[in-house]
């Protein structure tokens, strides 16, 4: 797959979404850059869900949610990848982008982190906003493990509104070291992601996970 700085293809619950690597709601709100970086890139995007499938694979543009995307497939159901993982590389497969296209969808997130840092919860506090804001609810538990978590990162996620349910963890000398997110969906399935997802820059855009939906 060809590194590209502007888009990335993340694997959707039932689709490959080609989006731009920051969060735009609008076509309008691109670079005319990253405009012509989706545009070149469909191709490439149909022809991975192509041979996944076995069959044509068109594309949706996706302007209405919360995170402008376009949806090329039909990838099979979520449910239909329980058994088979699929491991998120980074960073031309960066977490944020995977974490980005489930908390566009999910209704509720339950998230356990070891430590967080401003530098990660900027990245994805958009995201977590409009979540909560379409009613959604997210609890979200952050420990303090080795010292690492910054009370700056910390008040930032106080500022969330009514729907998120912040608790802090004063591990002390306990080994204190999830990095878990379970998204539900409306539809009644749900996705997790597991691996090094802390909240930080470079966990969210270099680190390793991996994904499973059920």
């Amino acid at each position: 797959m060809v590194l590209d700085a502007a888009t990335i293809i993340v694997r959707g619950r039932d689709a490959l979404l080609l989006a731009p690597r920051r969060h735009v709601a609008r076509w309008r709100d691109l670079t005319a850059q990253e405009r012509h970086a989706l545009i070149a890139r469909i191709a490439e995007t149909q022809a991975i869900a192509e041979a996944e499938v076995d069959g044509p694979a068109g594309f949706t543009f996706v302007e209405t949610g919360a995170h402008l995307h376009l949806e090329i497939g039909a990838r099979p159901a979520c449910a239909d990848l329980v058994g088979g993982p699929l491991l998120i590389a980074g960073p031309e497969d960066a977490l944020l982008a995977h974490l980005g296209a489930y908390l566009d969808q999910a209704t509720k997130i339950d998230a356990a982190i070891a430590f967080a840092m401003p530098s990660g919860v900027n990245l994805i506090f958009a995201h977590m906003q409009e979540v909560l804001d379409r009613g959604g609810r997210l609890p979200l538990l952050v420990g303090d493990y080795l010292g690492a978590s910054d009370p700056a990162a910390l008040r930032r996620l106080m500022d969330l509104p009514d729907g998120a349910e912040l608790m802090a963890l004063g591990a002390g000398a306990i080994a204190f070291h999830p990095k878990s997110w379970l998204f539900t969906f409306r539809d009644g399935t749900d996705a997790l992601l597991v691996g090094s997802s802390n909240l930080s820059a470079s966990a969210l855009e270099t680190g390793v996970a991996d994904t499973t939906c059920r």
